[in-house]
């Protein structure tokens, strides 16, 4: 296993209270960084950062809605006052809203639940990125991990056609951001994981579970770890001359839905 060095980086993770998000932020600490985590759930969030600092990490967190700017600038003051400028961004928050275990048909969707969804899945990581980019152009290195989906890049029917789209719009951020930036020497990427075990996962009926399971070809469900991986390798100095992807890890789902 990869082991990297963040001693002296500042990481933030957006949607950082729980899940895979949570797994992301403890990855990054062992690794030795100090960790910032933003977040809309305030007691979970809370229950994450003083577990991190318990453990000797130093860490915080501030609670806010990613789908406001005016609170994600205030959030990034916040997190590079307390920790020191920001050497890498996450922005894994994201929603999926479900009724009765289900998405929404697309003619369906109400237009304030599709817009709630842009607003966290797609804007939020912008705002994040506008108030923490210029920084790392100044001082001439960043890396920017936007969290993509599976159904960005292939027709799953399952997370529903404002949340595949919202990523699909990431990926092409992803792509003008990395373009934009790469001469100052910050890289912007995105990661496209197909189902992880996760309370978002659990969501989903158990029908809606099986009939996605009995689609991949490795026979499984991702583990948060195994995304955190790539995560951290997109993160590190060794990854200096990629930017602008997208890294499908999905068992292999993405290539039998693109074959299909």
């Amino acid at each position: 296993m990869a082991s990297w060095d963040f001693q002296g980086a500042t990481v933030i993770v957006t949607g950082a209270a729980g899940g895979l998000g949570a797994t992301l932020a403890r990855r990054f600490a062992t690794a030795g960084a100090a960790v910032g985590l933003v977040d809309k759930q305030e007691d979970e969030l809370e229950r994450m950062v003083a577990a991190l600092r318990q453990a000797g990490v130093r860490a915080a967190g501030v609670a806010i809605d990613v789908g406001d700017d005016a609170a994600c600038a205030r959030a990034c003051a916040s997190l590079e006052a307390e920790l020191g400028p920001t050497t890498v961004l996450i922005n894994n928050a994201g929603i999926s809203p479900k009724h009765e275990g289900r998405a929404r048909e697309v003619l369906d969707i109400p237009p304030e639940e599709w817009q709630r969804v842009f607003a966290v899945n797609l804007n939020g990581a912008f705002y994040m990125s506008r108030h923490l980019a210029p920084g790392m152009c100044a001082r001439g290195h960043g890396r920017i991990v936007h969290m993509s989906s599976v159904g960005s890049l292939a027709y799953v029917g399952l997370a529903g056609a404002h949340y595949d789209a919202s990523k699909a719009a990431l990926n092409s951020l992803t792509r003008s951001m990395a373009a934009q930036l790469a001469p100052s020497g910050v890289t912007v990427n995105a990661i496209a994981p197909g189902r992880i075990a996760s309370p978002m996962a659990d969501t989903a009926t158990g029908d809606t579970n099986r009939r996605l399971l009995d689609m991949i070809p490795a026979g499984r469900f991702g583990e948060a770890d195994e995304v955190a991986h790539l995560a951290l390798f997109l993160a590190s100095r060794e990854s200096a001359y990629i930017t602008g992807e997208v890294y499908a890890i999905t068992g292999g789902l993405s290539t039998r839905l693109r074959r299909e």
